[in-house]
């Protein structure tokens, strides 16, 4: 705690400027989104003035945060390099209106305001969340890897939400000090509600539409549910693959089940995983699971694949069922348009076991809520976070 008070003011006994740096943020509802508004708002609260620069469009102030909107930085093709160049300047005057500059990925805006932050002599964390990371994510992109190493060659310090993260990180910058600090959860706000009993089981998820998600297979496990216990699957969110995997619903004749609920607020948040009886995160790809943890700090049920954090947060059959979808069990953000028969028989039995016992569900929503309320409340991640920025 003294740290944390030492590393919220700087000379003169003024709070220390931090100005974080994430290339998408809210309004667009992700992991890293939520990561970066509940880091900022712990941040706050020990003291510390902090503001957000992002490519994201969207309000100035969410939920007490100034952000900064700098689209330019999220235009590509033949304008995105004069686009960029407009929002140069403006990025500069951030960085140099700040103490520390803590960049979250390790793409293209955190490797600039890292070159910023070395010319102005500014402290530089980079937070590392995956994709712009992870090898899959740059294989194809010599850009990207680009960005990676710069924005890892210019940090003091680098943070990773994931063992996985960590080893690529000491693997791409081997002199730079790497810690692992997971993402947090508002524990306060993700409770456990009561909620009037009812027949259907309702199976969701609370995330982008996209391919690394694995939400394809979700739906193809489908057909080998058992139907003891009626089941709905509601889809909450959207992304590139809204149509690809609307299709996928009519061809699998799963109109009479499956629900796409759309974008929601992240206020509303809360109140969608109370609707939920079981939470699936058949992913391909993952640092911490924002949206796991939340989940499990509401006390829900989660079914996840093996890969990445997943072991690690629901534990051995402990805190909810861990299944083995893929051979390898490293993130992947290239994931295959479908799995063995075998592999979504195996999602399909998981999510059929917590359907025919809601008492199993309960075991696991306490326990799971136990867990993150011990280790992962956002309080305490933000202390370890402010002693790096010292």
């Amino acid at each position: 705690m003294v740290l944390a008070q030492e590393a919220s003011r700087c000379q003169n006994d003024k709070p220390l400027r931090v100005l974080i740096v994430c290339e998408t943020f809210l309004p667009l509802i992700g992991g890293a989104e939520v990561h970066v508004l509940k880091l900022a708002q712990a941040l706050q609260a020990q003291g510390l003035d902090v503001r957000v620069a992002t490519a994201a469009k969207g309000p100035e102030e969410v939920e007490g945060v100034v952000a900064r909107r700098l689209a330019g930085f999220n235009v590509y093709g033949k304008r995105g390099p004069f686009a960029v160049a407009r929002e140069l300047l403006p990025l500069m005057t951030l960085v140099r209106k700040a103490d520390v500059v803590h960049a979250h990925y390790s793409a293209r805006m955190a490797a600039i305001v890292g070159a910023f932050g070395r010319l102005f002599r500014r402290r530089i964390v980079v937070t590392l969340h995956g994709y712009g990371t992870h090898y899959s994510s740059v294989r194809d992109s010599r850009s990207a890897r680009f960005w990676r190493w710069l924005s890892l060659k210019t940090a003091h310090e680098i943070i990773a939400v994931s063992e996985e993260l960590a080893l690529v990180a000491r693997r791409v910058a081997p002199n730079k000090p790497v810690t692992v600090i997971a993402s947090g959860v508002d524990t306060a706000q993700f409770a456990p509600r009561e909620r009037p009993p009812r027949d259907t089981v309702i199976v969701g998820t609370v995330r982008r539409l996209v391919p690394k998600n694995g939400l394809h297979y979700l739906l193809q496990c489908l057909p080998y549910l058992d139907r003891t216990a009626p089941i709905r699957v509601r889809l909450i969110g959207d992304g590139r693959d809204r149509a690809k995997l609307e299709r996928l619903v009519a061809d699998l004749h799963l109109e009479d089940i499956v629900e796409f609920a759309g974008v929601i607020q992240n206020a509303e948040l809360p109140a969608a995983l109370d609707d939920l009886d079981i939470v699936a995160f058949p992913s391909t790809a993952e640092g911490t699971s924002v949206a796991a943890l939340e989940a499990m700090a509401a006390g829900k049920a989660v079914v996840a694949s093996s890969v990445s954090s997943y072991p690690g947060l629901l534990g051995s059959d402990e805190r909810g069922i861990v299944v083995r979808l893929f051979d390898d069990t490293q993130s992947n953000y290239e994931p295959p348009d479908t799995l063995p028969d075998d592999a979504l028989k195996r999602l399909a039995q998981a999510i059929s076991r917590l359907a025919k016992d809601p008492d199993l569900r309960k075991q696991y929503g306490a326990r799971a809520r136990q867990y993150v309320c011990d280790e992962y409340d956002w309080s305490a991640i933000a202390r370890r976070v402010a002693e790096k920025y010292r």
